[in-house]
């Protein structure tokens, strides 16, 4: 083959996967949103049957309180020698010579 004729398949081949490509894309991601959940009454109102607006809120503060989790940041962290080389060498990129 020559080389005219593999850089034409080449380009031809290009096309075509991104014109598959935009196909799929288009073909995934432009349907109508099918809306198929149906929501109980009283998930929407934010209320259940039987159940007492603080015995609930007590209920969610107890499940709060057993699943927070405790962190801390650093506010001093100490780098390896080599990025602080990357980090001046960065900086006197971005300053103007």
């Amino acid at each position: 083959m020559s080389k005219r004729k593999k850089q034409l398949l080449l380009s031809a081949g290009i096309i075509l996967l991104i014109a598959l490509t935009v196909l799929i894309c288009y073909l995934l991601f432009s349907g109508k949103e099918k809306n198929n959940l149906q929501y109980d009454d009283n998930a929407t109102v934010g209320m259940l049957p039987g159940i007492d607006v603080d015995k609930r809120r007590k209920e969610l503060q107890d499940a709060l309180d057993r699943s927070m989790i405790a962190f801390s940041i650093n506010t001093s962290p100490v780098f390896p020698y080599f990025c602080y080389i990357f980090f001046q060498f960065y900086a006197s990129c971005l300053t103007p010579s």
